[in-house]
């Protein structure tokens, strides 16, 4: 077991570093996305106005906006920090869930490798974050669902909490 967490380990990092030391990423839409969360950070500051020619409402449950209230969110530094937050957030949870799912069932965890290339699937090159984030919450949720059958009554309620995020 110690071979397969320091094959984990050696995938986690590479794809991070990779990640990290991107200057741009290739994903067709997330300009956009960038700069929504830029003006959702900035907006109500003095010396801009962005508020004469932009609203933006992250209520949920409107697509995006896990990626919106994080990355326009002032816990981070920037706006890139906190998309490269967001990014390896994924990296992590895709993975590690894929794992987690096959232990439940039995099955060989070096399968859970085969999830690294599938981190940055179709929906994430093509810029849609939203898209992006409901892969590791679908897995959360299919695990949660799979506990609820056989264990406490809160398994279920952690399910249903899951599938409102989703």
């Amino acid at each position: 077991m110690a071979r397969f967490w320091l094959a984990f380990a050696v995938l986690l990092c590479a794809n991070a570093a990779i990640l990290v030391s991107s200057r741009l990423y290739p994903f067709v839409d997330l300009p956009n996305h960038l700069a929504t969360a830029t003006i959702y950070r900035h907006i109500g500051e003095p010396g801009n106005e962005f508020a004469k020619y932009f609203t933006v409402h992250p209520v949920f449950p409107n697509a995006n906006v896990v990626h919106l209230t994080l990355a326009g969110s002032r816990l981070f530094p920037s706006v890139d920090f906190a998309n490269r937050f967001f990014y390896l957030l994924c990296l992590a949870l895709v993975p590690g869930l894929t794992w987690v799912l096959i232990r439940e069932v039995g099955g060989d965890p070096w399968r859970g490798l085969l999830a690294f290339p599938l981190v940055f699937h179709l929906n994430t090159v093509f810029g849609f974050v939203g898209f992006t984030i409901a892969v590791p919450i679908l897995l959360a949720v299919v695990w949660t669902a799979g506990r609820s059958l056989r264990g406490p009554v809160w398994w279920s309620l952690a399910c249903a909490g899951l599938l409102m995020l989703l």
